[in-house]
């Protein structure tokens, strides 16, 4: 494994991600797989490295998986086993048209993936892929889309005897794009219905890390804290530190 290519936005003409090279696998001929397609299958590597998976392989496989933190949403374990099954998107029979349902993959207790479910689906229209992921139709939540210019970052032509990566180009902008526009979005709605904390904060730490924090706080200040919220109030009230000081 190169440790400088993680990531698919790593890739570059002398190195691809494993996970990247296990997805083209399952291409009989990958060298010539159209561009719209290869661009929808770099959607889904994108979609991968977010904290989704295809809800078919959650079926099969959610307690083989890393469950994952509110706070976070890549694996590498997870990427890297979920990259060597194949990708069973449905497409249509000129492969302009692609769809795929994916669940995020998080520690919550769920009681059922419609709860965290979406459906990736893309269309090729010209020289742009059209991508939208869209929540379950039980929920009034929006979705999300994006135009994708696909010579913008798949080369048309396969170049000869050399691996289908190099037809790849400005995979960073690719992920950047696609992360902030649709999976960033569509996870944070479904951590908003389960009830969890976002993004890091002191609300989403581990229970025994605030007493080691609240040591070096006044009885002022941790009275302040207290009136934050709920869940700080909480922490703060039983901790040690608080206990003490008031005894």
């Amino acid at each position: 494994m190169n440790l400088n290519c993680l990531l698919l936005a790593d890739t570059t003409l002398e190195c691809a991600p494993l996970h990247l090279q296990h997805v083209l696998r399952h291409f009989e001929n990958a060298s010539r797989i159209a561009p719209g397609e290869l661009l929808f299958v770099l959607t889904y590597i994108i979609a991968l490295e977010s904290g989704f998976v295809a809800q078919k392989h959650y079926e099969e496989m959610g307690s083989r998986l890393h469950w994952i933190s509110s706070t976070t949403s890549y694996h590498s374990k997870n990427v890297l086993r979920l990259s060597r099954l194949a990708p069973n998107y449905e497409s249509n029979e000129e492969q302009t048209r692609f769809y795929l349902k994916l669940s995020s993959i998080t520690d919550m207790n769920v009681t059922s993936t419609d709860q965290i479910s979406a459906l990736l689906a893309a269309f090729v229209t010209g020289d742009f892929l059209i991508v939208t992921l869209s929540p379950a139709t039980s929920t009034t939540a929006k979705g999300y889309s994006v135009a994708l210019s696909i010579g913008r970052f798949v080369l048309s032509m396969s170049i000869k005897n050399k691996p289908i990566y190099q037809r790849l180009k400005k995979l960073d902008e690719l992920t950047n794009l696609l992360r902030e526009q649709l999976f960033v979005p569509m996870r944070n709605q479904h951590l908003y219905w389960l009830s969890a904390p976002i993004y890091p904060s002191l609300d989403a730490m581990p229970p025994e890390l605030y007493d080691n924090i609240l040591q070096y706080l006044s009885f002022n200040q941790l009275k302040i804290l207290v009136n934050v919220n709920k869940s700080l109030y909480n922490s703060t009230i039983n901790s040690k530190h608080m206990i003490k000081m008031r005894a």
